[in-house]
């Protein structure tokens, strides 16, 4: 299963980005909490948000992430600057 990537822009991402970590903590708890189900997280400068899910985090949570639009990257995503979301 590959990476995903989601890109909110400012506005969007005050409004969406925390419903959006709290509905992945469910199914992350409900799964177990695997550990290798990780989730990172950047500002731009711009305000614009990206989050990006690891594969691991995906299989839990694929249909949620279709839904809002996330889509699948092409290889492991260049991680430097992004925080790794503590869930």
């Amino acid at each position: 299963m590959p990476w995903y990537r989601i890109e909110m822009s400012s506005y969007v991402a005050q409004q969406r980005a925390t419903g959006l970590i709290t509905e992945f903590s469910k199914l992350h708890l409900k799964a177990g909490a695997p550990q290798e189900a990780r989730v990172y997280h950047c500002e731009l400068p711009d305000g614009d948000h990206i989050y990006y899910f690891s594969p691991e985090a995906v299989a839990l949570a694929e249909g949620l992430l279709r839904q809002i639009g996330a889509t699948a990257c092409s290889g492991e995503p260049d991680l430097a600057g992004f925080r790794l979301i503590k869930l």
